[in-house]
């Protein structure tokens, strides 16, 4: 309708009445662009609230594994100081305890980082649409972050792991893994932690000898006092992004003081 307007008008020569047409559609035009722009960026809106609160449920998923993980490594620091006190005793009733510490400092703890949403904001290229600058900023330390998955590359690597599994039979391994080894959450069918103390029920001849074999390698002492070192230089700097992490998120939705209460709380159940 208006393109026959703006016809009739040029035919009979009303220029006045042709420029209030053009203005006419200019302003349509303008008003549609507008209203476009107005629809893409609501609609991006729309999106970057969506990827933030899948990315707040893997943030603070990770923050449970962060803590899962010290609380676990710090059990098996613990283990580790126990049988550098128990590798150099004589004392026939401590062989149980330095087969289990020994072996229990062996543990290796995994757990697949909580990364889906970041991954696909990365691969789609749609990391802008995070509003939230401190939430952006705490998702890039964060998941750019590999000392996690260095601290159990370096135990599973270690070569006090290797020592003891070489040197200690298996059927007393097996024993340490079945009775004193990882407690498996009956929910997630993951581990929650290896008990803080433990003894074993097993001949007693076969832990005489495991025992002796252990004391008797000439390499498990320092192996171990390498991995002791390590591990709790690892464990700290596991804690310290984790800390690192909180603090970037500070006036954003996310509340670290209250993840730290359910995350205590779920390790505990």
């Amino acid at each position: 309708m208006l393109l026959r307007s703006i016809t009739g008008h040029v035919k009979t020569q009303n220029w006045f009445a042709v420029g209030i047409d053009f203005v006419i559609v200019v302003i349509g035009v303008y008003i549609g662009i507008q209203v476009s722009n107005w629809n893409e960026a609501r609609l991006e809106s729309e999106r970057g609230e969506y990827f933030a609160a899948r990315l707040v449920e893997d943030i603070r998923q990770e923050f449970t594994i962060y803590e899962a993980e010290r609380e676990y490594y710090s059990t098996v620091h613990d283990y580790a100081l126990r049988a550098v006190v128990l590798l150099d005793s004589d004392e026939p009733g401590f062989d149980n305890e330095l087969v289990v510490s020994a072996y229990n400092a062996t543990q290796y703890f995994y757990a697949e980082p909580a990364r889906s949403t970041y991954d696909e904001l990365l691969a789609t290229g749609n990391l802008y649409l995070l509003e939230d600058e401190n939430l952006r900023n705490a998702s890039l330390f964060l998941y750019n972050s590999t000392n996690r998955l260095r601290l159990s590359s370096y135990v599973l690597d270690s070569a006090y792991r290797e020592r003891v599994r070489r040197v200690m039979r298996y059927d007393v391994q097996q024993a340490v893994r079945e009775q004193c080894g990882d407690v498996i959450d009956d929910v997630s069918g993951f581990s929650s932690g290896i008990p803080a103390s433990c003894r074993i029920d097993f001949p007693r001849a076969s832990i005489v000898a495991a025992a002796t074999a252990l004391r008797n390698d000439p390499e498990i002492r320092s192996d171990l006092a390498f991995f002791l070192s390590s591990l709790g230089y690892f464990i700290s700097d596991v804690a310290s992004v984790r800390r690192q992490a909180e603090q970037r998120l500070e006036g954003t939705y996310i509340d670290p003081a209250a993840n730290s209460e359910s995350t205590a709380a779920d390790q505990a159940t």
